[in-house]
């Protein structure tokens, strides 16, 4: 069995003047809301195409980003939390996450909420921590048997 962490960085970037798709769900209808994305990614300033992770997705992997676009990312990221005005330790990682990711089969993407610093969540999920916490939502619940953890997913 393969085993993979894909970091993804999760990109949102609406409400850049420009209509959203009204095809619900968006996972039926991933063309639509990829072009809206790419709209809205190109109004927002962005020099170069970017290319999700998955069609349809808001989500990127960050060796796939251009340095003008992971410029404009984290200038962004920094200014929505005024990080220039805080201390080192007040930093945020970025949004996004980590891609669960079996025999090439993703089965579990970031959850809302999620970031970069989760890599702490799943290290301990690789530990078999008892006490683990996911800090997205719905985060899955947990349960570890002796060879296995098993994720379950409601949906709310």
């Amino acid at each position: 069995m393969i085993v993979e962490l894909i970091p993804v960085i999760e990109l949102v970037y609406n409400n850049q003047e420009i209509e959203s798709p009204d095809y619900s769900p968006y996972w039926k209808n991933l063309d639509e809301w990829q072009t809206y994305f790419d709209k809205c990614y190109s109004k927002a300033g962005f020099k170069d195409k970017l290319i999700s992770y998955s069609k349809g997705f808001r989500f990127y992997r960050p060796k796939g980003i251009t340095d003008n676009n992971l410029i404009k990312v984290i200038e962004d990221h920094m200014d929505t939390f005024k990080l220039g005005k805080t201390e080192e330790n007040d930093l945020f990682p970025l949004y996004g996450g980590y891609v669960l990711n079996i025999n090439n089969q993703d089965l579990l993407f970031p959850q809302c909420c999620s970031d970069l610093g989760d890599w702490v969540y799943w290290n301990s999920i690789a530990k078999k921590k008892k006490s683990v916490y996911y800090t997205g939502h719905p985060a899955p619940i947990l349960k570890f048997d002796s060879k296995n953890v098993i994720f379950k997913c409601k949906n709310e």
